[in-house]
């Protein structure tokens, strides 16, 4: 597999300085959010000569575009949004293929109207499911054809918070471009995180053979009036990353493991501690 980081790992003035940086780190791929290149996550329209020349500033460079970030709430209050969104992300995997992706990411929203990355307790509600599922069959319409992968990212803040109902997603839906974007230190509650390696496998148990890509950040228990974990640069919280290593590989993954949640200074470092810790050969050699 690849080593790469999402694109705003590096605060550069252009996606070429971007790219620049992370090539200079020794990274192999990257997760890009559009904003990165001066455009919206979703644009209202991305033709195909902009498309092109963004996937060119990877291409020219030997720097894999492992996904782009395609993330909105899912289940937001506003339907006239969410149709947007839908709408919004079918154009964008039209683009996919001059962009030199087949990854969209998603997210499978929360009943906060106003961070898809938050936790309601309205997650918990049968109906927030049902919208949820809808949402992302609509988005499966809207992507057909471009042979794009939708890969849903399991997170303790969302509607698909454990791995257990990222399997019953997957089955519910029942599509070979429905995938599993998987962090492992998404999964981790403050009840667990002393105790990481159980999650770790059970969420390859249920999930191992559906992963498209993979995220590296690493967790620690919540600060003083906080409910969930802290997120902390990969290899310095207490997720067991040699078990999450050995599984992902063992699964048969063969994308990117993107790292993110770390300043720019500490890339290197963390770089070389996932390659100490993971299996012999798991990782692509340097270039």
């Amino acid at each position: 597999m690849l080593l790469g980081t999402m694109a705003r790992t590096y605060p550069r003035d252009s996606l070429e300085a971007i790219a620049d940086a992370a090539c200079a780190d020794g990274m192999q791929a990257m997760q890009l959010n559009l904003i990165n290149a001066g455009l919206e996550t979703l644009p209202a329209d991305l033709d195909e000569r902009t498309a092109r020349r963004i996937g060119d500033v990877f291409r020219t460079r030997g720097l894999e575009l492992a996904a782009l970030i395609g993330a909105f709430n899912v289940i937001h209050p506003s339907r006239a949004y969410r149709a947007e969104c839908i709408r919004r992300l079918g154009r964008l995997a039209a683009r996919c293929g001059a962009l030199g992706t087949r990854i969209l990411s998603l997210c499978t929203g929360t009943r906060d109207p106003a961070d898809m990355w938050r936790f309601h307790p309205g997650n918990h509600d049968p109906a927030a499911w049902t919208e949820m599922v809808d949402t992302i069959r609509r988005l499966l319409d809207a992507t057909e054809g471009s042979g794009v992968v939708l890969a849903f990212e399991p997170e303790v803040v969302n509607v698909v918070d454990t791995a257990a109902k990222a399997q019953q997603l997957l089955r519910e839906v029942a599509s070979p471009r429905l995938k599993v974007l998987i962090d492992c230190a998404n999964l981790i509650s403050q009840e667990t995180v002393h105790a990481t390696t159980p999650v770790i496998e059970d969420a390859f148990d249920r999930l191992g053979g559906e992963i498209v890509l993979a995220h590296a950040k690493d967790i620690a228990p919540a600060a003083a009036g906080a409910d969930h974990p802290r997120r902390v640069a990969p290899g310095t919280g207490t997720l067991d990353w040699s078990c999450y290593l050995r599984r992902l590989a063992a699964s048969g993954f063969q994308g990117a493991l993107i790292m993110h949640d770390l300043p720019e200074s500490e890339v290197r470092a963390c770089a070389d501690r996932l390659r100490a810790l993971a299996p012999p050969g798991a990782f692509s050699p340097l270039a």
